[in-house]
């Protein structure tokens, strides 16, 4: 990913809601940016946004990347050394979940699915939250 800036990773701009562009056409109360450095696009407030509004994944997903951080199902646990690891789904129990994606008020290269932080189940914020997916089965 070509990184310009703390804020300003171009292709970011139209798949998600990052520091670098989370001020565009923002209304409402959110948090100042104007001493945000490198923003792609410099505006005045930002905050989380409705989703759908950036383009979609090759799977139609919209905003896997940016805009809120996403709770992962799993706990927190260490991948095997040495092992391909695919779709992992960790343990049942433990302390902290993993959180990844990146967030409308941080950095470019925090947006990344391969990003991930942790905390407790209790953790809130405004640049936090989770997703609900339908897979449908085909066929009878």
């Amino acid at each position: 990913m070509l990184v310009l800036g703390e804020n300003n990773a171009p292709v970011l701009n139209d798949i998600a809601w990052y520091g670098g562009n989370s001020s565009v056409g923002y209304k409402g109360a959110g948090w100042t940016t104007p001493k945000w450095p490198n923003q792609a696009y410099p505006g005045k407030v930002a905050g989380p946004r409705r989703i759908g509004q950036k383009k979609a994944n090759a799977w139609g997903l919209k905003d896997m990347l940016g805009n809120l951080y996403e709770w992962t199902l799993n706990f927190t646990y260490d991948y095997p050394d040495g092992e391909l690891v695919i779709d992992p789904t960790g343990p049942a129990t433990g302390k902290n979940h993993p959180y990844r994606g990146g967030a409308w008020n941080h950095y470019a290269v925090q947006c990344r699915a391969a990003k991930s932080y942790e905390g407790p189940p209790t953790l809130r914020g405004n640049n936090l939250g989770f997703r609900v997916a339908l897979v449908m089965k085909s066929g009878p």
